[in-house]
């Protein structure tokens, strides 16, 4: 790869050869991000995240739930990335086990745009996810809880407000499944806040 050779900020099999790209991450040139990969001087931030996502996913596509918590840099990267699409545009996506699909009604609301591609904002996420989760095990469930509650000031929010008021609109069983979830992210806010700092030291 020439020295002084500019790179795009996400790399793909399209930019340069398998083989190249190996040998670059060896050299310490580049590093792997999700699918593709970043020269070293390249942040990991979501803007780049979220592009990696679009050699998975089709077109008009949204990243959602794990996925979107992981371009946030919240949460690992996923083994299966979830996205949605538009109900009404009745697509075929081929099955693949990167890529789960789900089709709504809104894939557009409450999103955010990066560089083209769309992700659900911070608070939509931390509701799809304490709705689509099935109850977990102790150890499961409250690492959902702990990520919820970073979701959720990652939002901007020092409450659970606006996210259990978005899952009382639906009056369902998984809705107050999620409700129940947000009770315990504002019990953790209330630990949180409540736990003593470190004691400050005697001065002698």
């Amino acid at each position: 790869m020439p020295p002084n050779s500019r790179l795009p900020a996400v790399l793909t099999t399209q930019d340069l050869a398998l083989a190249e790209l190996c040998s670059a991450r060896l050299d310490g040139e580049i590093y792997a991000l999700g699918d593709a990969w970043c020269p070293i001087d390249v942040s990991d931030g979501p803007a780049n995240r979220a592009r990696t996502l679009t050699l998975l996913m089709p077109s008009a596509a949204v990243a959602e739930r794990a996925s979107a918590a992981w371009i946030y840099g919240l949460a690992p990267e996923p083994a299966c990335h979830e996205v949605h699409l538009d109900s009404r545009a009745r697509r075929h996506v081929a099955p693949s086990v990167r890529l789960h699909v789900r089709e709504v009604n809104d894939p557009f609301a409450d999103t955010l745009d990066f560089e083209g591609v769309r992700v659900t904002a911070p608070l939509r996420t931390a509701v799809d996810l304490a709705l689509c989760r099935h109850q977990l095990g102790d150890p499961e469930e409250a690492r959902l809880i702990a990520l919820l509650a970073t979701l959720v000031r990652y939002g901007g929010r020092q409450d659970i407000d606006e996210p259990s008021r978005r899952c009382e609109l639906l009056n369902s069983v998984r809705g107050q499944r999620a409700i129940a979830r947000f009770t315990a992210v504002q019990k953790l806010f209330e630990d949180q806040k409540n736990s003593p700092g470190p004691e400050a030291p005697i001065r002698r």
